[in-house]
């Protein structure tokens, strides 16, 4: 079930319409763009001509229920039953992932246009690397190590943070905890603990939280002694955001504070 929290401005639930009717007095009506709603249904596996939203100037905001999402991740044994924990101190039996609600969206709009009305830059993306290893012992770690080394050479020293994606779920947490214990002097937090996991907007909403640090010039509390040993040198001028998939993919992008 979709839940409608913002419709958008002149949101509208359009088909293809309906040709061949005027002669009774039916317009054709339909989407404005009919090859962006083509495109979209096609893209999600429906029929071209299936009905969709269609948004004018301004996006909505819409969630998701997936209730079987519990389900799925309960029975594949990741939920997590154990007590409440920081995430890369869930380690003991029935430990794994909570998941969260949560909503992140993406608006492209050009530098020209956002400063006509007015918008501040927050934070410069300078840096998206993504792989897909196969899921044998080791494997997410050493592709992690090779996104770091390509991104290393333009962190400064005392200054960068990572905002993890970890969600307690193994053995993808511990391949990420193996790769954050090689480099102990980084400053580490993983919003997993407070939000929970909320599947695909886990990434674009840790972005957010990256963004939010480099405005501030500094992290959120600490959890747990995985993140307190680890404090910042400097002024936080750059933030690296990881995701690590349980299933399939690792990512990782480099933000830096807008000048």
């Amino acid at each position: 079930m979709i839940a409608v929290l913002k419709a958008g401005l002149l949101a509208t639930v359009q088909d293809a319409g309906r040709p061949g009717h005027r002669a009774s007095g039916m317009p054709v009506s339909g989407p404005m763009d009919r090859l962006a709603h083509a495109a979209a249904n096609l893209l999600v596996g429906n029929e071209p001509g299936a009905a969709a939203v269609e948004l004018t100037l301004v996006g909505g905001s819409c969630h998701g229920a997936r209730k079987d999402w519990l389900v799925y991740v309960a029975a594949a044994g990741h939920a997590l039953r154990d007590r409440h924990a920081p995430v890369f101190e869930r380690t003991a039996p029935g430990s794994g992932l909570a998941l969260g609600s949560l909503g992140a969206f993406l608006v492209l709009e050009a530098a020209e246009h956002a400063r006509s009305r007015g918008v501040a830059a927050l934070a410069r993306l300078s840096g998206v690397m993504s792989e897909c290893s196969p899921r044998a012992r080791g494997e997410q770690q050493a592709t992690l190590e090779r996104m770091w080394g390509a991104l290393e050479p333009g962190l400064r020293p005392g200054e960068f943070a990572i905002i993890s994606g970890a969600t307690g779920a193994e053995p993808a947490t511990s391949e990420e905890r193996a790769f954050l214990a090689a480099h102990p002097g980084t400053p580490v937090r993983a919003p997993g603990t407070y939000v929970g996991h909320g599947v695909e907007a886990q990434f674009a909403f840790n972005i957010a939280i990256g963004v939010l640090s480099l405005t501030h010039g500094r992290l959120y509390r600490a959890t747990g002694s995985f993140e307190t040993g680890r404090a910042l040198e400097g002024p936080l001028t750059q933030v690296i955001v990881t995701a690590v998939g349980r299933a399939q993919g690792e990512g990782m992008v480099l933000l830096e504070r807008s000048s």
